[in-house]
């Protein structure tokens, strides 16, 4: 596989040998830095597993194999129908099918691919991120409501990073997790759109980050990761009663491989003075370990969870964590003054996107 080194490619077959043996597994691609010429010897393996066992969700699972980590992505079989969910349409564009006996795989990638830079595919890409970034945003509004400013600024963030992937898609940049900043910054030049990078770096709070304070994010990170995997291991019991998705979410995030990757990833980052795209990086994995955390906390106490009190349920289970998370996610010292601000703030942003998006759509792809 020319995608990859010669010194890798033994290991790397006998891994793929090793997947196929598995019933279930339908087919097999790569993706990720190895496909886009940026793999290293720190990089992880990003395999999309086609998962014919019934499966009605994705989910992630992170193994260490011939001392090459790997990150095995599953898909249900039946997101490769046509029409394809638009959801995979980032993975497919640069994939390279490794396993494919009934060519389901290679039909659905060969279709993507067909359309992936048409207005149409783009809108429906486009639309469903705003989508998210609003639910995200609703989640805000009502935390604020709650007077839980720390929960609106969580997700507020998490509604401008979503709404962001937009101007990259459509200024036709790759939408890579790495390199988030980067390609923002590349997006909003191409579309003449500088302010609007500026005002994400202001209003996500990164546009100043030194690496010392990068560093304490990293210690940050860890501390909460580590309380919230002590959690789960002390409460193994409760995990069999969560929805199959959240407890396998749950799994991947407090696997320790999984934490090998990103500290590695992100010192990496700091190595290179890329102090912003660390803490971005950083958030994108927080919230997720959180709310994983909020369900496990509120199925011990046999309540029902609500997203929009996730802080207060954090503190409420370990306020060390809940500490940690703060440092993350550039709460500390949040009012609810400047949490409604952010929110006005974010909400101004993505409803011009949703109004001009049609228009960038038409001018720079139809």
């Amino acid at each position: 596989m020319e995608v990859l080194p010669r010194l890798i490619q033994g290991s790397f077959y006998g891994l793929v040998e090793d997947l196929k043996m598995d019933p279930a597994v339908r087919a097999l691609g790569l993706f990720g830095s190895w496909v886009r010429g940026k793999g290293n010897i720190s990089s992880d393996f990003d395999i999309l597993v086609v998962d014919g066992s019934g499966l009605d969700y994705e989910y992630g699972k992170v193994e260490v194999r011939g001392g090459w980590l790997v990150d095995l992505q599953h898909i249900p079989l039946g997101w490769l129908r046509e029409p394809v969910s638009p959801q995979l349409d980032y993975r497919f564009h640069e994939m390279v099918v490794l396993y494919d006996p009934v060519e389901v795989l290679g039909e659905a990638r060969e279709f993507v691919e067909r359309v992936f830079m048409s207005p149409r595919r783009v809108e429906a890409r486009t639309d469903g991120l705003l989508a998210t970034s609003e639910m995200y945003l609703s989640r805000a509004s009502s935390a604020l409501s709650r007077g839980d400013s720390e929960t609106t600024f969580a997700y507020v963030g998490a509604g401008l990073t979503s709404a962001a992937v937009v101007l990259i898609d459509i200024a036709g940049v790759p939408v890579t997790r790495s390199q988030f900043v980067w390609s923002l910054r590349r997006a909003c030049v191409r579309l003449d759109m500088e302010d609007v990078y500026r005002s994400y770096l202001i209003l996500s709070r990164v546009s100043k980050v030194s690496r010392q304070e990068a560093e304490e994010i990293i210690k940050g990170f860890k501390t909460a990761w580590d309380g919230v995997r002590g959690f789960i291991l002390d409460h193994g019991c409760v995990m069999d009663g969560l929805h199959g998705k959240v407890k396998r979410d749950v799994e991947y995030l407090i696997n320790l491989p999984t934490l090998g990757g990103i500290l590695t990833r992100v010192r990496g980052m700091i190595a290179m003075e890329n102090n912003m795209e660390a803490v971005i990086y950083l958030r994108g994995w927080m919230l997720p370990l959180l709310e994983g955390f909020a369900w496990a906390i509120l199925a011990v106490d046999g309540e029902k969870y609500d997203y929009t009190s996730l802080l207060r349920v954090v503190g409420g289970g370990d306020e060390v964590v809940r500490e940690g998370a703060l440092d993350v996610l550039g709460l500390s010292g949040v009012t609810e003054r400047s949490a409604a601000e952010m929110l006005v703030g974010a909400r101004e942003l993505v409803g011009d996107l949703r109004l001009d998006r049609r228009r960038l759509v038409e001018f720079f792809i139809g």
